[in-house]
């Protein structure tokens, strides 16, 4: 069995140990972050609901797309708690299923949910 200089051993440890720590912040920066953005399934359009979302940046203005049954879009500004919650009320116009999606300043969709709107 031949014998291994101290430095030859620590190469072997410490190489493997530099290069996770040189990787590990590039993975972080790598992770999508996720929105959660969600409401009922189903809403009365006399009622509207609220709908609920959480791991938004806080204090960020956002947009609220509402994107009716004939396919029109509405647009409306909002913005995130300081605990990066959002809490947005939609009452739909009309009946069927509606999108809603939480867009950020520069209109990238952060998160969406769908629901279907009753009489």
């Amino acid at each position: 069995m031949p014998k291994h200089s101290l430095r030859q051993v620590l190469c072997r440890i410490t190489r493997p140990l530099i290069l996770t720590l040189a990787v590990l912040p590039l993975l972080a920066s790598a992770q999508k972050t996720t929105f959660i953005f969600s409401g009922p399934s189903l809403v009365a359009t006399a009622k509207g609901a609220e709908f609920t979302g959480r791991g938004f940046v806080p204090n960020a203005a956002v947009s609220i797309s509402v994107r009716s049954p004939d396919g029109s879009e509405a647009h409306y500004s909002a913005v995130v708690a300081a605990d990066g919650l959002l809490l947005y009320r939609v009452v739909p116009k009309s009946v069927g299923s509606h999108t809603v999606t939480v867009l950020d300043s520069s209109g990238k969709a952060l998160s969406t949910t769908k629901f279907q709107a009753i009489q």
